[in-house]
């Protein structure tokens, strides 16, 4: 993320070139993204375009080191993965991936307040995440109703735990970020994004790409005796 100063209070610094850092994630270490330029030697288009470049090299560079690494398998799938990646659905239960955080076979219900914890605490942490945890954010945020970032705020506050969650809890279509494959095996209809999208933006090369999916999904719904909802 790049944040512009808005306290540029003296001549020297308005003159001054402005100078647009990146990093990936927030507490990037030198494994990570960690990128700049200045604005008057770049276009902000050949700027996005090659910040674009270096987080999908340096994404790929990380999941591939962290295939590397020995792992555990999920309990319910057998999948190994590095083991901060699985992820528990609530204090009791064990960790699993994320194609299994819904599976039958949890001895415990879900805790959303403390599931909602541990997913930001991952992908905005790890750029090795699996991209299948901002899926199952992004299922549960469109799922759970409106205001489920504050309602998710006020209960961790009961629970004098850390009561600071992301964005993408209220706001998820435009607030969700899910990475995409690299470009050689991506779907053709993500082929003009870039490292990743929001849920909007996926959303609509979808439609574009085949118009008929939503009348597919209300179908998918009507045999599974599923409510059907525009949001999902």
């Amino acid at each position: 993320m790049c944040r512009i100063p808005t306290d540029l209070d003296t001549a020297s610094q308005r003159a001054a070139p402005l100078y647009l850092g990146v990093l990936a994630p927030a507490d990037a270490t030198v494994e990570d993204l960690a990128t700049g330029a200045r604005a008057d030697t770049e276009t902000p288009s050949e700027i996005a375009v090659r910040v674009d470049a270096e987080l999908t090299a340096t994404r790929r560079k990380r999941v591939l080191a962290a295939q590397d690494e020995p792992g555990e398998p999920c309990p319910i799938c057998g999948d190994r993965y590095p083991t901060h990646h699985l992820l528990a659905t609530s204090p009791e239960g064990s960790p699993v991936c994320p194609a299994c955080a819904w599976d039958g076979d949890h001895y415990y219900r879900a805790d959303l307040p403390y599931l909602a914890v541990q997913i930001d605490q991952l992908v905005d942490m790890d750029l090795s995440a699996p991209a299948g945890w901002a899926a199952v954010a992004a299922v549960l945020a469109l799922t759970c109703g409106p205001d489920l970032g504050r309602q998710v705020e006020r209960e961790l506050t009961q629970r004098r735990g850390w009561p600071v969650i992301m964005d993408r809890w209220d706001r998820p279509m435009d607030r969700s970020w899910i990475w995409l494959a690299p470009h050689p095996t991506r779907h053709p209809a993500f082929a003009h994004l870039g490292a990743g999208a929001s849920l909007e933006a996926i959303t609509r090369a979808l439609e574009r790409y085949d118009p008929s999916l939503p009348v597919r999904a209300q179908q998918v719904c009507r045999e599974a005796d599923v409510r059907w909802r525009a949001a999902l």
